[in-house]
């Protein structure tokens, strides 16, 4: 009786072990980890990093709801967390960001040549006004429009002092 007992108790966690390890992620359809953990290190390496929190500000976009959006996104895209995160990882910012742009507030940008939706353009500009302080929107305008010119708004995260400069003096007419 003791072995039969042992037995049937040894089965049971066995079937248990299967079922527990059975919610495995699929496209379209992440297991409750998968789905947890893609929402939780999206979450902590935005907050952890100044410039984007300001981004998220100035688009006015909630961190978590942006993430939840863009983890939904690559549920349908990818077939587990762990393909997803390494794909993303080696992706190019600009199909990053078309993939991922309605959940940050940019609008869709598959159609937009260069990125430049109009909620690119506006964020471009707040943070501009924003930086520069009162008194400087001509300034800025002519700012958003000489980088528009120059770059897709993809490139902008790579502009280093060099570039900013050029534009600075294209536009000091504005600073006088």
């Amino acid at each position: 009786m003791t072995n039969k007992l042992k037995i049937n108790i040894f089965l049971i966690v066995c079937a248990l072990t299967l079922i527990a390890c059975s919610s495995k992620s699929e496209k379209g359809k992440w297991s409750k980890e998968d789905m947890g953990l893609c929402i939780k290190e999206g979450t902590d390496e935005i907050n952890a990093d100044e410039d984007a929190k300001k981004g998220f500000e100035i688009l006015n976009v909630k961190v978590e709801e942006s993430v939840e959006c863009a983890c939904k996104e690559a549920e349908k895209r990818y077939e587990s967390y762990a393909i997803a995160d390494e794909k993303l990882s080696s992706m190019d910012q600009e199909e990053a960001t078309k993939i991922f742009s309605e959940c940050i507030g940019l609008g869709n940008m598959d159609s937009v040549d260069g990125g430049w939706t109009e909620e690119a353009k506006k964020g471009v500009l707040q943070g501009c006004n924003e930086e520069a302080g009162p008194g400087f929107e001509e300034y800025c305008d002519c700012a958003l429009s000489e980088i528009m010119e120059r770059y897709s708004f993809y490139e902008l995260e790579d502009l280093g002092d060099e570039e900013y400069e050029e534009i600075m003096l294209d536009c000091l007419q504005y600073l006088e």
